[in-house]
């Protein structure tokens, strides 16, 4: 029989209310575990934060985190694989999202992963800290610019309105040796993304990645949001949950029940191999 990966986003996809992993999911993967099945998330979230997400059904197979900067294998706390980016390209970078007017969070993981930002300009931005120093114990420090910064860059998030976040969006879309995505957030009325990494790094080379390193046959992916349709592209069956997009629902093969219904994890246990 084929070796099978299936693969899911996390938020609005396979987590329920609150951003959290219901326990009737982790139920439904932990048995699905126990019948061979090999699983793991591909996110937009860092791996301290996947980590504490999925605690109660850690993935079988190293994880996509950032978009695909990195691959993390959260059962062993180690990253498998990491893209930077270009030291010159992040200072422009920087350079082009203070333009805007945009005050990015800015990751490396040279040494664990790091959290740095120059100002909290908005409530999401606030949100956004405080939740994961509360829940995650994450720590973030300010700086003045990404000169600061000597680690190698990983990525950049900013969180703002639509027009900033499109302003930023015209400023770096020229910009060699990164790619983007950008994408209104599903939890904030007004909020927006848009996240900034190197150009070997997306969810679908990170798919491409998996299915190489350990060997899988085919890939099965779920999705609900703009940054779920690189992923789409490595996989061989593409699934939307009942809430997603309306262009994600248009690139899958099938569409399942809402993510408020356990549905990615139903789907997998329906369709496991006895």
């Amino acid at each position: 029989m084929p070796k099978t990966l299936f693969i899911s986003d996390l938020d609005g996809t396979l987590l329920g209310k609150n951003a959290e992993l219901s326990a009737k999911s982790a139920e439904l993967l932990n048995i699905a575990y126990k019948n061979g099945v090999f699983f793991a998330v591909a996110t937009a979230r860092t791996a301290a934060t996947v980590d504490g997400i999925m605690k109660d059904a850690r993935p079988t197979v190293p994880s996509i985190t950032q978009n695909g900067v990195s691959v993390y294998d959260i059962r062993k706390k180690e990253y498998v694989s990491t893209q930077v980016i270009e030291k010159a390209t992040a200072k422009t970078v920087g350079e082009k999202l203070a333009e805007a007017g945009a005050s990015p969070f800015i990751y490396t993981n040279s040494d664990g992963l790091k959290t740095y930002y120059t100002e909290i300009k908005n409530t999401m931005m606030r949100e956004f800290i405080d939740e994961r120093i509360k829940k995650y114990n994450k720590k973030f420090t300010q700086i003045g610019s990404t000169d600061e910064i000597d680690e190698e860059i990983t990525y950049f998030a900013v969180m703002d309105d639509e027009k900033t976040v499109f302003d930023a969006v015209e400023k770096i879309k020229n910009i060699t040796g990164i790619n983007y995505t950008y994408y209104k957030d599903i939890y904030e009325t007004d909020g927006w993304y848009l996240e900034i990494f190197a150009d070997t790094a997306s969810k679908k080379h990170g798919v491409d990645f998996l299915r190489e390193k350990y060997g899988f046959d085919a890939v099965v992916g779920f999705g609900d949001n703009l940054n779920d349709l690189p992923l789409f592209e490595a996989c061989d069956i593409k699934i939307a949950v009942g809430n997603a997009h309306e262009k994600v629902k248009a690139a899958a093969d099938k569409i399942i029940g809402k993510n408020t219904e356990d549905s990615v994890a139903r789907y997998i246990i329906e369709n496991m191999e006895k």
